[in-house]
Order: C-alpha cells, then structure tokens, then sequence
C-alpha cells in the first residue's frame, strides 16, 4: 500500500482552528506528525506541525514535489501554491469539498 502521508501529499485539516484548510505535506516527522504547508500563510520556512488524527489525506500526490523533497532539492511557496490552486480547481467543479484556503 502506498504511505497516505508521504511528501506530496494533498490533505485537509478536519480538526482545529484551521479547519477545512487545504495542505500539502511537506515531510513526515514520526508515526503521528506531519509537517504541512500552502504557501501563503503556512511557508515553506515555516510549516506547520499537525497530528495525523487530524487530517484527511486526499489520494492526490504531487510527484514533483515528492521527488524534490525525496533528493533534498528546494520547495518553493510558488510551487506549493500552484500545487493546491490546481488541486482546488479541479474539484470544485465536481462538487467536492477541497477546504477553503
């Protein structure tokens, strides 16, 4: 089976202030934490550290950014941006709820 919380990783914060907020993951700390970010108020500089138990990974994994971090290479706030505005765009047509940041 695939790891749900690899690097790359679309989720959504089901619990929390930030509630309904769209992430990407940015590395996976231990059994229980992620680090997350969106590029904008969340950078990549400054993550944000998130218990699995509380978000809803999305099967959509981002290569790219998986491959970068994989090879120690820079993730830009730009690509995180990118990454979810697409992600955002093409399930909002379809009636899917995709968080709301």
């Amino acid at each position: 089976m695939q790891e749900c919380w690899e690097p790359g990783r679309l989720v959504i914060s089901v619990a929390g202030r930030d509630k309904g907020h769209t992430y990407l993951v940015l590395r996976r700390l231990d059994h229980s934490n992620v680090l997350v970010v969106d590029g904008i108020t969340r950078k990549v500089t400054k993550p944000k550290c998130k218990n699995i138990k509380h978000l809803k990974a999305h099967w959509e994994l981002d290569v790219n950014i998986k491959e970068k971090v994989d090879k120690g290479l820079r993730v830009t706030d730009s690509d995180v941006q990118k990454i979810i505005r697409d992600f955002k765009s093409r399930h909002q047509s379809s009636g899917l709820s995709v968080g709301n940041a």
